[in-house]
C-alpha cells in the first residue's frame, strides 16, 4: 500500500505529544535541510524522560493482577534538556482513536473506570537540567473484575503552555507538550476476542470528504482490525476499492474508521462493503449492506485552499548522534480561515505506520502562510529499520469528530536504524 493510501485510512483525534529519551542510538539519517527558516525564532522546547522502570513492555505498563491483587511500579520522570522544566504529571482514562490507537485524555478530565485502579495523584514537579526522580504507583484490581484486558494511562506535561510566536502579525498557537505511557491490565482468565461494524455516513469540510464508519469492540481484549473496503454507486458500479488498517481498539471501546478520499462523490445514494479481520486472534466481521447518501455536490475548487508550501525534519542535536527530529513546515490557507484543523507527523517503519504525532491540534488557519515547529521522537524509540514520514492537515468536524484531509506531503529523506 502505496503513502496517499495509508494517509487515506490514517488521521490523529487527540493532542499526544510524547516526547522521551528512549531507543537505540541512530547511526545512518538522510534528511532534507531546512530550505526556508521559521519567520520568527522557536521557544526552545523541552526533552521530556517518561519512562516505566519496571513492567516496562516496549514502553507502557504490562501489568497482570487477579481480581483483588495490587502492585507496586515506578516510572522515571525527568528532565533532558538544558533548561530547568516545570511539569505536570497526572492519571487519565485512556481511549480508542479514530482509526485505533492508544489515547488519553487531559489532566483536567473526570478519572473513572480503570483510571480509579491506579493512585497517581497529580503532581507539579520542578525538574533542573539533567534531574530525574522516581514516582511510584499502585494499581489495584477490584474483586469481581471479569477476566480481560484493561486499560489507562498516566502523562506528564509541561505546566504552562508554550507559545509559538507570531509572524507577520498572525498569532500562532499555544502548545501543551506532554508523554504519556499505557497502564496495559491483563487479569487472568478466558479471553474472548470479537468486534462489529456499525453503520457509515458520509462527512465533508470544505474540499475535504470522507466516509465515515463505527467499530465496536464487543470482546475483552484488544483488537487491530485490517481488510479492505468496497464503494458501489447507484448502478453498482465500484468507484473505490482499497485496503483498510487500523490501530489498537481496546475492549469494550467504540471508535470509527475515517476513509478520506481526494476527490468528493457526486450527490445520490451508495453502497459499501467492508471485511475486516484481526490478524493475531483471527476474528472477523463483516457489512455488504452499508449505505450512505451524498445530499450536496463535494466538488473541490480548482484552488487547492490548504497547500503545504515546504516541510523538513532536522535531525537533532547532529546527523551523527540523532535524538529527536526537529519537524519545520509552513502551511498556506489560500481562503477563508480554517477551524479545527490538526496538522499530522505519520512515521512509517520498513513501510508499516508506526504511530501519527500531532504537530498541532484544534487550531484555526489564517489566510496566508502559518508556521510550525516540534520536536519527534517514536513513543517506543527509534527500533531498528529504515523510517520514513509524511505530514497531512486535517480539519475535525466538532459535531462528528471525523478527520478529514486537506493538504499531504511526504518528507523528503529517511532515517536507519540497525
Amino acid at each position: 500500500m502505496n503513502n496517499s493510501m495509508r494517509l487515506a485510512f490514517r488521521s490523529a483525534y487527540w493532542m499526544f505529544l510524547c516526547l522521551c529519551l528512549l531507543g537505540s542510538p541512530v547511526t545512518a539519517l538522510a534528511m532534507q535541510e531546512s530550505a526556508t527558516p521559521a519567520a520568527t525564532p522557536q521557544p526552545e522546547l523541552p526533552t521530556f524522560v517518561f519512562r516505566p522502570i519496571d513492567h516496562d513492555e516496549n514502553g507502557y505498563f504490562a501489568i497482570s493482577l487477579k481480581p483483588g491483587e495490587s502492585t507496586t511500579v515506578k516510572v522515571l520522570v525527568g528532565n533532558g534538556g538544558k533548561s530547568p522544566l516545570d511539569v505536570r504529571t497526572y492519571a487519565a482514562d485512556a481511549f480508542s482513536m479514530q482509526n485505533g490507537g492508544f489515547g488519553l485524555l487531559d489532566s483536567k478530565s473526570e478519572k473513572s473506570g480503570v483510571t480509579t485502579w491506579i493512585d497517581f495523584p497529580t503532581k507539579e514537579l520542578s525538574l533542573k537540567p539533567g534531574e530525574g526522580v522516581e514516582q511510584s504507583f499502585t494499581v489495584t484490581v477490584p474483586e469481581g473484575t471479569e477476566p480481560g484486558q484493561y486499560i489507562s494511562g498516566i502523562a506528564m506535561e509541561i505546566a504552562e503552555p508554550i507559545s509559538t510566536g507570531s509572524d507577520g502579525g498572525l498569532l500562532q498557537f499555544e502548545q501543551v507538550l506532554r508523554s504519556a505511557r499505557a497502564v496495559f491490565i491483563t487479569v487472568p482468565g478466558a479471553l474472548t476476542p470479537s468486534f462489529e461494524i456499525g453503520d457509515a455516513s458520509y462527512n465533508q469540510e470544505g474540499a475535504a470528504n470522507s466516509i465515515v464508519v463505527g467499530i465496536r469492540n464487543t470482546g475483552n481484549v484488544f483488537v487491530k482490525p485490517a481488510g479492505t473496503v468496497e464503494v458501489r454507486d447507484a448502478a453498482g458500479a465500484v468507484i473505490l476499492s482499497a485496503p483498510v488498517v487500523m490501530g489498537s481498539v481496546y475492549a469494550g471501546d467504540e471508535t470509527t474508521i475515517a476513509i478520506g478520499l481526494t476527490q468528493g462523490l457526486s450527490p445520490g445514494d451508495f453502497q459499501m462493503s467492508l471485511d475486516l479481520s484481526d490478524e493475531k486472534s483471527g476474528v472477523s466481521a463483516s457489512r455488504n449492506d452499508l449505505t450512505f447518501t451524498v445530499l450536496a455536490s463535494a466538488t473541490p475548487t480548482a484552488l487547492e485552499p490548504i497547500v503545504i508550501s515546504s516541510v523538513t525534519a532536522t535531525a537533532q542535536p547532529s546527523l551523527e548522534d540523532v535524538q529527536f527530529l526537529t519537524v519545520d513546515t509552513t502551511i498556506r490557507n489560500n481562503g477563508d480561515e480554517v477551524k479545527d484543523v490538526s496538522v499530522i507527523l505519520h512515521a512509517y517503519l520498513d513501510g508499516a505506520l508506526v504511530e501519527d504525532f500531532p504537530i498541532a491540534s484544534s487550531v484555526a488557519l489564517a489566510s496566508g502562510d502559518t508556521t510550525f515547529q516540534s520536536r519527534y521522537l517514536p513513543l517506543s524509540g527509534w527500533t531498528s529499520g529504515t523510517w520514513t514520514f509524511t505530514l497531512t492537515v486535517e480539519v475535525v468536524s466538532p459535531e462528528t469528530g471525523a478527520s478529514l484531509l486537506l493538504a499531504t506531503s511526504e518528507i523528503e529523506g529517511s532515517i536507519v536504524v540497525p
